[in-house]
């Protein structure tokens, strides 16, 4: 995605009544709509949303403080799941609190999540017909990936799934693969990449991709060890050194049963940084994008996956002699074929920014 085709980033709804933020805003589209949910400026702990049909903004409003929706760590997350819009967070006890608005615009509480411990934001998406939540553990489960879901009714028991992670992950169904993203930890090398390592020290490496793609090694073609070297010292060195500075991906079949382990996203030697705690995905015209706050400065960067073109550079966003910065990950929402990124500006600065863009389906 080139970072020429971004519109200005620009204050939300205008440089005079710019909305104020905390942390990363939370976004989906629902009856006609974007929601656009967030914590208030300076940490005030209260949820508010605004909304956008294309053509004007609504006001951004407190949602009412019932005891499940105050206060608020962190930054809401957002989902649409049976004609509701579901709005999950990281409550004062470091629980999850879940909250959903009808069509009627009548807010509710659904109970059941409470049970489940949390370090900073959970993740909402919608696969097989169920709504799934993804989230860092606390206390027992501190720094591992835990996945719950629901049918609208009752949560199942929380379940991790084999990866390590630092902050919240991204959730998002595509081409029927649930996929969770995150940042990584700064743990030693897992057992798990030992047979990944090994696969890279022979002449074909296969590397697990939305998809699936297989990189052949330079030395297939030579023949010779020594000429993939530099290559396999540079995908070792990306998976252990840092490691928490990288994009990592698991993913979930319905049909296999399972999620696979983790790997870096795209590949070990062309991870994609991250230095905020959260990563922000979305399908949109048949890509898979994944937007965040770059490793070692506050520039947004986007990299997609797309059948038949793999996936993309990893690209500064922004226009010629001006690339945007954040604060964190950014809220993507899809509204009239124009895809939406809202973000805090950057410095902890506590307002709200916004740029699009509109790509054509492929």
């Amino acid at each position: 995605m080139s970072n020429t085709s971004w519109t200005d980033d620009v204050l939300v709804p205008d440089p005079q009544n710019a909305f104020g933020i905390s942390f990363s805003p939370a976004a989906a589209t629902f009856n006609g709509k974007m929601y656009i949910f967030h914590q208030g400026r300076g940490n005030d702990g209260r949820i508010w949303y605004c909304t956008n049909d294309g053509r004007s903004w609504g006001a951004d409003t407190q949602l009412p403080e019932h005891s499940y929706y105050y206060p608020v760590k962190n930054s809401p997350a957002v989902a649409v799941f049976q004609n509701k819009l579901f709005v999950a967070y990281h409550n004062e006890n470091d629980q999850i609190s879940v909250g959903w608005l009808d069509s009627s615009g009548i807010w509710h509480n659904m109970p059941g999540a409470t049970s489940f411990y949390i370090s900073y934001s959970p993740a909402l998406a919608v696969y097989n017909d169920r709504l799934y939540m993804a989230y860092q553990g606390s206390g027992d489960t501190a720094g591992k990936l835990m996945i719950t879901s629901t049918d609208g009714n009752t949560w199942t028991a929380e379940e991790p799934v084999g990866a390590s992670l630092t902050g919240s992950p991204g959730l998002v169904a595509f081409q029927g693969i649930l996929y969770c993203f995150h940042k990584g930890t700064t743990d030693k090398f897992d057992t798990q990449r030992t047979d990944y390592i090994e696969k890279l020290t022979i002449k074909t490496a296969k590397i697990a991709a939305p998809g699936g793609s297989e990189l052949v090694a330079a030395v297939a073609a030579a023949g010779v060890l020594g000429v993939a070297g530099d290559a396999i010292a540079q995908g070792i060195t990306m998976a252990t050194n840092r490691r928490s500075d990288w994009t990592w991906v698991t993913s979930y079949d319905a049909n296999a049963g399972q999620w696979v382990p983790d790997y870096l996203c795209p590949s070990s030697a062309d991870a994609y940084g991250v230095n905020s705690e959260g990563i922000a995905v979305i399908e949109y015209q048949n890509r898979l994008i994944c937007i965040r706050q770059g490793r070692d400065n506050s520039q947004l960067w986007c990299g997609g996956y797309a059948n038949g073109g793999g996936w993309s550079d990893d690209v500064a966003m922004g226009v010629p002699g001006n690339t945007y910065c954040t604060t964190g990950a950014p809220g993507l929402a899809v509204l009239n074929g124009t895809l939406y990124c809202f973000h805090q500006c950057k410095n902890d600065g506590g307002w709200m920014m916004l740029t699009t863009i509109k790509l054509p389906a492929i």
